[in-house]
């Protein structure tokens, strides 16, 4: 339960800051799915494949592989054998909304909206 919240947190504060940084509701809505469907997964497997497995440490990334789902952990056992550090991707999600919330509270103060 706590890290099905720190996944839901992570996805709306990220959708959140994307609305924050991005006046436009519909570019904003683009972006974020372009970057939770696309970008971000193109990103990890890059990564897993020339940085020795450091996509796994990625905002949504992090936060999804929180949870267990077994029939996902057997097919990710058969395309990479590398462990999850749990407790180290559990402090980068909690990093990641405290930077979300940062940011979102700084753009809510500086700017006028």
């Amino acid at each position: 339960m706590n890290f099905l919240l720190k996944r839901t947190l992570s996805y709306c504060w990220l959708a959140v800051f994307f609305s924050l940084l991005f006046k436009r509701s519909g570019i904003s809505i683009g972006v974020f799915f372009l970057y939770t469907i696309v970008l971000e997964n193109v990103l990890v497997q890059a990564l897993n494949h020339y940085a020795n497995g450091s996509g796994k440490y990625l905002p949504i990334q992090s936060s999804d592989e929180l949870l267990p789902l077994p029939f996902l952990e057997k097919v990710q056992q058969q395309i990479s054998p590398n462990e999850v550090n749990t407790t180290l991707q559990l402090a980068l999600v909690l990093a990641y909304l405290a930077a979300y919330f940062f940011f979102s509270k700084r753009k809510f103060e500086t700017d006028d909206l």
